[in-house]
């Protein structure tokens, strides 16, 4: 009675490409906008002296604005020496000529910068710069290049700062949470994960995901964005190296643990630990880069072809992908694998040492144990 040699065709379960989780996104703050400014007087220069004036306190203006910036002169004999502003007034713009009431009405002096002073500074009024907003979250003067606190929201429009952030009017201003990171992404469907990594591509920086808030919105394990000149730089996100992402795969369906995946770029090769979800693999070493090609074969599965021992009369690596095997009868046997060259001795010993087994055995088949990374992937018998 013949003793057999068998050989498990292996099983492609999947096949796919390592991608990046999410490519390249800018990072948005909750709310942005341009502070208005209360337009009060804040440096100014002389004009004409005039005539006619007497030292005074609190001596009206005419010329712009809401006409109720006040100023104290001192005046000698008529002209007027010095001003120094006493109420700088509201809705006055800069390079403004105001006239000085009084005397000849003929004394002048330039509004030369305008500004939200002294508490105002604190208020910041934009166009839905309020929305989603509440106390303690971060705030920048983007303009400045300095940050603060927010202390209150006092409408969609209008928010306040604990100190006086913005003193000019006009500048522009923007709102984060610390240790979140905002985008027009698609975080919940790409399955963003906790645990990925966020790279900070403006400033080469990286983090992790603490948590997913939603679709548009994540907490991050430390704040790589916080600062007015970070908080709109570039991002992506990628998965820890142990892990393989593929969006629009099926592998919650194709995949099982144990399976191996096959990096067909670099030939190397990992087990898989856990199906993460339909997209994401982890397995038990770091395996892909981004862009590497893989394979992804059972374990289990597979269709076991037995091979007669006394037919067998010698096995040829036919090239780097085929290995032959000649039977008796003119017939061959032609295992396609992939592999590389240096490792075809490999198949040939393991059939060899199979058909020494199968000699000595009592019955039944012995398995050809292949060599670790190389899968049969056909077997067909051809007349020679």
């Amino acid at each position: 009675m013949s003793k057999y040699i068998s050989i498990k065709e292996s099983l492609v379960v999947d096949s796919g490409t390592a991608e990046i989780v999410v490519g390249t996104t800018a990072s948005a703050p909750i709310s942005t906008g341009t502070n208005s400014s209360d337009g009060q007087v804040n440096l100014i220069s002389t004009g004409a002296q005039g005539t006619g004036y007497t030292t005074q306190t609190g001596v009206a203006t005419t010329g712009g604005g809401n006409n109720d910036c006040t100023v104290d002169i001192i005046a000698g004999a008529g002209p007027v020496t010095g001003i120094t502003v006493n109420n700088r007034g509201t809705g006055y713009a800069a390079s403004t000529t105001l006239t000085i009431s009084g005397g000849g009405a003929n004394a002048t002096f330039t509004v030369d910068s305008v500004g939200n002073l002294g508490s105002n500074g604190k208020i910041v009024k934009a166009t839905g710069i309020g929305i989603g907003i509440v106390g303690g979250e971060v705030v920048y003067n983007v303009s400045a290049a300095t940050q603060g606190v927010v202390d209150l929201r006092i409408s969609d429009n209008e928010i306040t700062c604990v100190t006086e952030l913005f003193p000019l009017g006009g500048e522009t201003a923007a709102v984060r949470k610390l240790n979140q990171l905002n985008a027009v992404s698609t975080f919940t469907t790409r399955k963003v994960r906790v645990g990925d990594i966020v790279k900070n591509t403006s400033a080469s920086t990286q983090t992790t995901v603490a948590a997913l808030i939603n679709e548009t919105s994540l907490t991050l394990t430390s704040d790589i964005f916080n600062s007015p000149t970070l908080f709109d730089d570039n991002f992506t996100i990628e998965t820890p190296a142990n892990e393989v992402y593929d969006n629009g795969q099926n592998f919650v369906t194709t995949v099982s643990v144990g399976d191996e995946v096959f990096d067909t770029t670099d030939d190397t090769s990992g087990i898989v630990g856990a199906v993460l979800d339909n997209f994401r693999l982890r397995l038990g070493t770091n395996l892909l880069a981004i862009g590497d090609n893989f394979t992804v074969y059972s374990q289990s599965g597979g269709l076991p072809r037995f091979i007669p021992v006394d037919g067998i009369m010698f096995v040829n690596p036919a090239n780097a992908l085929t290995t032959d095997i000649f039977m008796s009868g003119n017939t061959k046997i032609t295992l396609t694998h992939d592999t590389v060259p240096v490792l075809q001795s490999g198949i040939v010993k393991s059939i060899q040492n199979a058909q020494l087994r199968a000699i000595t055995a009592a019955g039944g088949a012995e398995p050809v144990v292949l060599p670790p990374r190389i899968y049969v992937t056909s077997i067909a018998a051809v007349a020679v």
